[in-house]
């Protein structure tokens, strides 16, 4: 008998990330779309599109970036010794 060869899988392999926050953020976005009566996905995104523009945000994000970053006139140093958050 011939022993099959696994097949290995793509390290570039696409991967469902889902972030988790926490019960009271997410009671919080589900009532802001009861609200304005927009779906959730919406919401969400919008959410995160005000925390890209804003500065406060950025600082506390910039802390962990790799690579540098420019953002309109900012440029955040990244830096290559810090850990991948993918692992």
């Amino acid at each position: 008998m011939k022993k099959e060869k696994e097949r290995r899988t793509r390290s570039d392999k696409k991967r469902d990330v889902k972030p988790t926050i926490t019960i009271q953020l997410k009671e919080c976005i589900y009532r802001i779309s009861y609200i304005t009566n927009t779906p959730v996905k919406d919401v969400a995104e919008t959410i995160c599109e005000a925390g890209l523009v804003s500065r406060k945000v950025m600082d506390y994000l910039s802390q962990h970036f790799r690579r540098p970053v420019r953002l309109k006139n900012t440029l955040y140093m990244g830096d290559l010794d810090r850990p991948s958050l993918r692992k």
